[in-house]
């Protein structure tokens, strides 16, 4: 007969073998309500942001997501970042990517991430987004101006 530490170690890792895949932690946040949304470093566990996102919602497994809006119309600028927890995947990916749409006066860029951690802001992704925007704008300044 098995000892009791036996079949406690057997539901333990049964447990947790039938939870793999099905959870995920992601930043979870909006700038739009805290700034430091804004900037997330890579592997910080201790962000209070970071969460976890449990459950399989109509056949969907969670994964990351992070959205980042730029809008310039007249002399308004808004610049806005949603890191979030996703069940419905559009592109039916399995693999990270990102993809971007723009308008005359709106830019978005969102990117689905499969790791835990995955929605934060790495130190290239700000430049990044400083040296789109700073082109744009020289652009539009020289159209109109």
């Amino acid at each position: 007969m098995a000892s009791s530490t036996t079949v406690f170690a057997t539901i333990s890792v049964f447990l947790c073998l039938s939870t793999l895949g099905s959870t995920i932690k992601c930043f979870q946040c909006n700038s739009a309500i805290d700034e430091l949304c804004i900037d997330i470093a890579v592997n910080d566990t201790a962000n209070p942001h970071y969460k976890t996102c449990e459950g399989i919602h109509h056949g969907h497994k969670p994964f990351c997501r992070k959205m980042i809006s730029y809008v310039e119309h007249d002399y308004e600028k808004s610049y806005r970042i949603v890191r979030s927890c996703s069940w419905m995947n559009s592109e039916n990916a399995t693999e990270d990517f990102c993809k971007s749409t723009d308008t005359d006066y709106i830019k978005k860029s969102f990117c689905t991430c499969f790791t835990d951690g995955c929605n934060s802001s790495p130190k290239t992704e700000v430049f990044s987004w400083v040296a789109i925007f700073s082109t744009v704008s020289v652009v539009l300044l020289y159209v109109i101006g």
